[in-house]
């Protein structure tokens, strides 16, 4: 990142808009990021089609050594679920002969 002359150090130039997000599987979920510079080639698209617990997506990326997150470089839309995923999980938990990951019964 180049910083702007001495008079206005901080200052960042370039694009600004970047996208955060989680994605979650049957065990767990993942704090994902979009950077400053691939939001308006990759990320623009997930904001106006993106459903929050309905669409479905594939990533490609890299994890940083120290931190548990993806650096997303190519992401792909699947398609959206019929029940949303917030659905779902209300549905198992008021549902006592469903038992949730890790539940055994007594």
């Amino acid at each position: 990142m180049k910083r702007e002359a001495a008079g206005r150090k901080g200052v960042l130039s370039g694009p600004t808009a970047a996208l955060n997000l989680f994605f979650e599987d049957d065990s767990d979920e993942i704090f994902a990021k979009i950077d400053r510079w691939k939001f308006e080639n990759i990320g623009r698209d997930v904001v106006e089609r993106g459903r929050a617990g309905k669409s479905l997506y594939a990533v490609k990326g890299t994890v940083p050594k120290f931190f548990r997150m993806i650096s997303i470089t190519a992401i792909k839309y699947l398609g959206d679920l019929e029940t949303s995923v917030s659905n779902k999980e209300e549905t198992q938990r008021s549902d006592p002969s469903k038992l949730q990951a890790g539940e055994q019964n007594a």
